[in-house]
């Protein structure tokens, strides 16, 4: 069961789960007109108001009363949180695929409570100083590197970041948000290349992971690429097994990462708490990560999967870069995402529909 089906990846999360012969999906969300409701995916849609942690639970007993599910499956942020902290108050014959302990929840996303804790545990990340407009911060702004990024201290997708290039505009530009004051940090920014690891896990120990670099690039300074692909990287695996076997990880993350050009060395930027929004290129590489997330809530055991070194670029997104670039946009359609996206047509149309209605209007 889904307590989150109106998030952008819920519909991803629920075609990996289709491809699951036998498996029955119900859905929860707060809102009725989302794609997953029209998904042929899903068995059943409950629309329930989710607004307080109160609602929540009381959709949470309601639905699990209704359906009888095997195990409920967090999918996005505030979801997994919501979960792990009131695991003792669902009902006792439902299982939780795993989720992480709220503390490590709320130090991954916390971007200056992360810098923190990677410099405690001697784990290589970017120099990073959090802004408190006085004499301190500028003696520790001295010390870094430029350029340099700011970015707020919760955040996802590249939102908020800007970059700069000398102190002194870095200066004017934060004498401009009076508010940022200990909600903003400094971070160098690495010259190199990113590099991500979606990984699965329990106590701390991998049961599934994959890696991926981007090919193409989309419109936005720090946006994700349009296209990537899976690649083996030890160094890369290494890092970000200390990183969660530090934080003694359980559940899914999706781990940002950069190498540093000037040493050769991997270094961690940010943890996203949630399935991410490349999961079928996951799929396609070979790991179906949802469906390992429920098998792990059952206490099923498994190899770890490996994964194959393929391309993969959501159509629609492929499709629009084609059009503005298209002598450097290369890809072929056995790269995509469409067949899963023809598939399941009228979520497929409801989606897009959606999209341009937030474009234009």
């Amino acid at each position: 069961m889904m307590m989150d089906g109106g998030g952008q990846v819920a519909l991803p999360v629920a075609r990996c789960l289709g491809q699951v012969p036998g498996l029955s999906l119900h859905v929860v969300s707060d809102e009725a007109g989302v794609p997953l409701r029209f998904s042929r995916h899903r068995t059943s849609f409950h629309v329930r108001p989710l607004a307080t942690d109160e609602q929540r639970l009381a959709a949470a007993h309601d639905v699990i009363r209704r359906v009888r599910p095997d195990v409920l499956l967090p999918v996005l942020g505030d979801d997994v949180r919501f979960l792990s902290q009131h695991a003792a108050s669902l009902p006792p014959d439902v299982r939780l695929a795993p989720t992480p302990p709220v503390e490590a929840f709320d130090t991954v996303v916390n971007k200056w409570r992360l810098a923190q804790f990677l410099e405690q545990q001697g784990l290589p990340g970017p120099a990073t100083i959090l802004y408190t407009a006085d004499d301190a911060f500028e003696r520790r702004l001295a010390a870094l590197t430029f350029p340099v990024l700011i970015k707020p201290v919760r955040g996802s997708s590249g939102n908020g970041i800007r970059q700069f290039d000398t102190p002194d505009a870095l200066r004017d530009a934060l004498q401009q948000q009076p508010d940022a004051q200990g909600l903003t940090i400094v971070q160098e920014l690495l010259p190199g290349y990113d590099i991500d690891c979606s990984v699965l896990c329990q106590d701390g120990a991998f049961l599934a992971y994959t890696i991926q670099r981007g090919f193409m690039a989309r419109p936005g300074a720090f946006a994700p690429p349009a296209g990537i692909e899976f690649v083996h990287d030890e160094q890369v695996y290494d890092v970000t097994r200390r990183l969660m076997a530090a934080f003694g990880w359980t559940g899914v993350a999706h781990v940002d990462l950069r190498v540093d050009q000037r040493d050769g060395q991997v270094k961690i930027l940010e943890i996203n708490t949630r399935y991410w929004t490349s999961l079928e290129g996951s799929l396609k590489a070979g790991v179906n990560f949802p469906h390992l997330h429920v098998l792990a809530g059952l206490g099923v055991t498994f190899p770890m999967p490996d994964y194959r070194p393929v391309r993969f670029v959501a159509w629609d997104v492929g499709l629009i870069q084609k059009v503005r670039y298209p002598r450097r946009t290369r890809f072929s359609l056995g790269e995509t995402n469409l067949r899963y996206m023809l598939g399941d047509p009228v979520a497929e149309a409801i989606r897009l529909g959606l999209l341009a209605k937030r474009k234009f209007l």
